[in-house]
């Protein structure tokens, strides 16, 4: 099925490309897209709950959807990435002749030794998504887009070839910063890493975006506008 896309601000701002975490509904997203919207953004949101279910046949997303979003946003846009969104952000870009910038948030390649035991959500990344064999039969045998044509390997990232801006979520403990660091250092290109210090408690994973949205505009922002970086 297709992915239900749903937009947020002025129909003439430039707009934000937003690929969620899988964990994070539109409703999680709001301040987020609300901040943005504020900043004089249109917001372009990739539900990839498809807006009643999970969908886990990314190939389509990769090839298709974002892109497709993307040529429709014209000049300005970014594409944004959070989590599980940062890895189909990155290969949806690593495939387009002219990419836009990407910028990735609490985006990473957990290392098990160094980590811990990746989490559900770790493991929903690049190389672990071809070992999702028991994810897929826990939700009744649905079909791997990622895996299934390969686009899930990590040299794919080679093909990145446009500004990226790696965030990482201070107090993250399910994509913590040596994740964020370990991928920016995997890509091709030169990545600027910034950290956000967050007010939220405990694993700030998802937490950020109902303390801290505006502050992470604002940073992305001044990237995107190139005072930063």
């Amino acid at each position: 099925m297709s992915t239900t896309v749903i937009r947020f601000g002025d129909s003439d701002a430039p707009a934000v490309v937003l690929v969620p975490e899988l964990a994070a509904t539109v409703r999680t997203m709001r301040p987020l897209t609300a901040a943005w919207v504020a900043a004089g953004r249109r917001v372009v949101v990739l539900d990839l709950y498809g807006g009643s279910r999970p969908t886990f046949d990314y190939g389509p997303v990769i090839a298709d959807e974002i892109p497709a979003e993307i040529e429709a946003a014209g000049r300005g846009a970014l594409l944004v990435g959070f989590g599980f969104g940062g890895h189909l952000a990155l290969l949806a870009a690593a495939g387009m002749m002219a990419a836009p910038p990407v910028v990735t948030i609490a985006t990473g390649i957990p290392d098990e030794d160094t980590d811990g035991r990746p989490s559900l959500l770790q493991r929903l990344g690049f190389d672990g998504l071809a070992k999702l064999g028991d994810l897929n039969r826990m939700f009744g045998g649905v079909r791997d887009g990622l895996s299934a044509d390969g686009s899930g390997n990590l040299d794919r990232l080679n093909d990145v070839r446009t500004r990226v801006l790696a965030v990482g979520i201070d107090g993250d403990r399910t994509i913590p910063l040596s994740a964020v660091d370990r991928l920016a250092d995997r890509l091709a290109v030169p990545v600027v890493r910034i950290d956000i210090a967050t007010s939220a408690r405990g694993d700030t994973h998802l937490k950020w975006i109902g303390s801290d949205a505006p502050r992470v505009v604002t940073a992305i922002e001044a990237w995107s506008s190139g005072s930063v970086g």
